[in-house]
């Protein structure tokens, strides 16, 4: 997720899958008492902190970027 820019279908993905794990669980009707933007949300403000894939991609991405721009011996 690092190197490379993600498509957008694969960050969906990626967010189904979380979605899954947080919300899964057994029977025949499911009621999710908590809003999937409560839960990205940074926990100081109440939230999670689940990442959003198409946010985490981008951020990682620029972080690559800034560190070959000023940091030229890790190349």
């Amino acid at each position: 997720m690092q190197t490379q820019w993600l498509p957008s279908r694969t960050c969906d993905q990626l967010d189904a899958l979380s979605r899954r794990f947080i919300w899964s669980g057994e029977g025949a009707r499911k009621l999710y008492l908590v809003k999937w933007e409560t839960l990205t949300r940074p926990r100081k403000e109440g939230g999670l902190g689940v990442c959003i894939a198409r946010n985490k991609n981008i951020s990682l991405l620029g972080k690559l970027i800034w560190d070959l721009f000023h940091h030229t011996d890790k190349l």
